[in-house]
């Protein structure tokens, strides 16, 4: 890494995540032994995005589609996510890991939540 990066990752708790202005407390969940903690991460609900983006107005779901989020969370609080470890958020909303990225201290969580029935 650069040097500003080695600043950025350095400044990820303190900056990014845990000063409670982007981020919220969710619990972590490890699919394959199942142990979790509980930390400050942020949480990108990308529903609406989704909705706009193929010609839905904002906050309809579509049919037959699954939300979506994009979870950031420090290295130091999970350090080797994978595929199907839950995250689950204060109002129980649970998210399953798709996808991950690394980025400056941060791994960028790609996240989808069940899929919603449709009638």
């Amino acid at each position: 890494m650069s040097a500003f990066d080695d600043l950025v990752a350095a400044d990820v708790n303190s900056v990014f995540i845990g000063n409670d202005e982007f981020d919220a407390e969710v619990t972590y969940t490890v699919l394959a032994t199942g142990s979790s903690s509980t930390f400050n991460a942020i949480v990108e609900d990308l529903q609406d995005i989704t909705a706009r983006a193929v010609g839905g107005m904002d906050g309809e779901q579509l049919p037959g589609a699954a939300a979506t989020a994009r979870v950031h969370v420090s290295v130091t609080d999970v350090a080797s996510p994978e595929h199907g470890d839950t995250i689950t958020e204060a109002d129980g909303t649970i998210w399953y890991v798709n996808q991950k990225s690394k980025q400056q201290g941060m791994h960028v969580l790609y996240c989808t939540s069940d899929q919603r029935m449709q009638y």
